[in-house]
């Protein structure tokens, strides 16, 4: 896949550094996208810097609301309101797998949780290709496309070699 997911506990960005360094390595140019895990994350960003200067929360606060929509991605997920972010997040990696998910601490020592403060780009899960060689045929053209299908609200196909009685090009779509 040519994109990957990133779930990031709202309260790594709750400093102005770090809300810097992990959205700069963000968005789909680079490969990499915020999962909106919970569907509440921005807010549970928001309410993690109570402990933050003004200036340092109106930073944080303006990155989070001029974040582009194509940065965060949206997932269908199960939260437990009764148990902590990162063994939610760990959860729904069994069902609905993260690349990696990058959180405070890593108490249970799992493999796919990066320690914020102890990574940085250069780390095996966050070295992604924007611009890898997709296989051209039907697995490889699916597996490249279901993440844009799965963000967008109206798709316009433009291909001046699209054949709508072709079979091939049927099975595709």
């Amino acid at each position: 896949m040519i994109f990957k997911e990133y779930a990031i506990q709202p309260d790594v960005l709750n400093t102005k550094e770090n809300c810097r360094f992990w959205l700069s390595l963000m968005g789909l140019e680079k490969g990499r996208q915020i999962s909106r895990y919970p569907k509440r994350w921005k807010r549970l960003v928001f309410e993690s810097l109570i402990n933050c200067k003004p200036r340092e929360k109106k930073y944080i606060e303006e990155r989070l609301f001029n974040l582009p929509n194509n940065v965060i991605k949206r997932i269908i997920n199960d939260w437990d309101p009764d148990i902590e972010w990162l063994n939610n997040a760990i959860e729904q990696d069994t069902r609905n797998p993260f690349h990696a998910i990058i959180a405070n601490e890593d108490p249970q020592e799992v493999e796919k949780v990066l320690i914020a403060d102890e990574i940085d780009e250069s780390h095996e899960l966050l070295d992604v290709g924007p611009s890898t060689s997709i296989i051209r045929d039907l697995n490889g053209i699916t597996e490249w496309i279901t993440p844009l299908l799965e963000q967008g609200s109206l798709i316009v196909l433009i291909d001046p070699f699209f054949r709508p009685n072709s079979g091939d090009h049927l099975i595709v779509l």
